[in-house]
């Protein structure tokens, strides 16, 4: 059996395939549309930014071209990123139409996915399953889109995973009887995952594993971009609309990379700068931002106050189950948002600094969900309640009937 999983992410996806020589997870390098990233232990890893440029009717660019090329700041309007985000978004941005076609977040997914595909193929790679990670938040809306384009791009058997469960799996399977925290922060969501792994006690060389509790939080690496944007906006006394669409994509490219550099050092009085352009004045501005304003942005905008709630939610959960804080064996964190030191600090005064490490921060994933071609079952659990909505003509009103509570065993029977 040859597996695959995908990490389709907000900012970026990772692909890897399950060696059976080594019988261990390698992620694997499209040379068309990969970039290499450099991860937290000074690792080269390919990953796949999740960007889409229309060029014409019939040609798409896909990938790492489109940021190489700086694709999206000439033409921003051909320019699509943040799709992933919007499949599961309340409120989406307008349909675009271009060159007579009607673009939205399902149509650029679908085509990007339909690439990776291809680029799977191309490498010789015929895998008889396939496994897509999910975010535990809105986890049925993606989950309904992936199986309509699983079915659309042909794909064989697929399998499913939440992002934050997929990262826990892949670390505990290599220490039976463990309880893992994983936090996975990437470019648009937060996950939290507590698992807990156990040998069957028929067969002590196969793995079980139990989902104790889970949390999430609709926020990410894109939106401290932005935040990071609009307050230099704000202290510069000017507008998006001023600016233009071309400087506004442009000083999100700008903010992302200053905030990888200031994720990147331990230094308190860091301070990191670049400069842009004002194509509608033709004048040179610099985007500078201190370690100190960067972490005043996020709890200006209560990221870490999300980040408190959404432990607290998980802890909470567990200690219901008779699991106390105490007992969690390791704290992972995962996602390249998840280097931001503010971030690191945060768990190590919940947990203590010898119980985090961040883990494979664009790897654990889709590393993680290759397990589950190799543990007896996960046992997981609904995360939501379900209902049918009734219609009374005599009370000439909606009433509900439940048909699963939250935290009912999944899958269900």
């Amino acid at each position: 059996m040859t597996a695959v999983a995908i990490d389709f992410g907000t900012s970026n996806t990772v692909v890897s395939i399950w060696e059976p020589d080594t019988q261990a997870p390698a992620t694997l390098r499209f040379p068309s549309l990969s970039r290499l990233f450099r991860d937290g232990d000074d690792r080269d890893v390919a990953v796949v930014p999740s960007m889409v440029y229309v060029r014409d009717l019939d040609q798409m660019v896909v990938g790492e071209p489109v940021r190489s090329q700086r694709l999206g700041i000439s033409q921003p309007k051909r320019f699509f990123r943040g799709f992933k985000r919007d499949l599961a978004a309340d409120i989406r941005p307008p349909e675009r139409t271009l060159d007579g076609q009607i673009y939205n977040a399902e149509a650029i997914a679908q085509q990007f996915l339909a690439e990776i595909w291809a680029a799977i193929q191309t490498l010789n790679i015929a895998p008889s399953v396939v496994i897509l990670s999910v975010p535990v938040g809105a986890f049925e809306r993606y989950l309904d889109w992936f199986q309509d384009a699983a079915i659309k791009l042909g794909l064989p058997e697929v399998k499913f995973v939440d992002e934050s469960t997929a990262a826990a799996l892949g670390y505990a399977v290599e220490r039976p009887g463990s309880t893992v925290l994983v936090a996975d922060f990437g470019g648009g969501t937060l996950d939290l995952s507590l698992v807990r792994t156990a040998t069957l006690a028929s067969d002590q060389t196969v793995l079980k594993a139990e989902v104790l509790a889970k949390a999430d939080a609709y926020v990410g690496g894109e939106d401290i971009d932005r935040w990071i944007v609009e307050r230099y906006l704000r202290e510069m006394s000017m507008t998006r609309e001023g600016i233009g669409e071309v400087g506004w994509q442009s000083l999100l490219a700008i903010a992302e990379r200053l905030k990888i550099r200031l994720s990147q050092t331990s230094d308190t009085q860091a301070e990191v700068q670049e400069s842009w352009l004002d194509e509608e004045t033709f004048t040179a501005y610099d985007l500078r931002v201190q370690r100190s304003q960067f972490e005043q942005i996020l709890e200006d905008q209560q990221l870490l106050e999300q980040f408190r709630q959404a432990i607290d939610d998980v802890l909470a959960l567990g200690l219901r189950k008779g699991l106390q804080k105490s007992e969690i064996d390791q704290v992972l964190l995962v996602g390249g948002s998840c280097q931001i030191q503010a971030i690191q600090q945060l768990f190590n005064v919940y947990f203590g600094p010898q119980q985090v490490q961040v883990h494979k921060p664009f790897e654990a994933v889709a590393h993680g969900a290759l397990v589950l071609t190799q543990v007896a079952g996960v046992e997981d659990y609904l995360r939501h309640g379900y209902s049918i909505r009734l219609w009374d003509p005599y009370t000439r009103s909606h009433t509900f009937f439940p048909l699963f509570e939250p935290g009912t065993t999944y899958p269900c029977r």
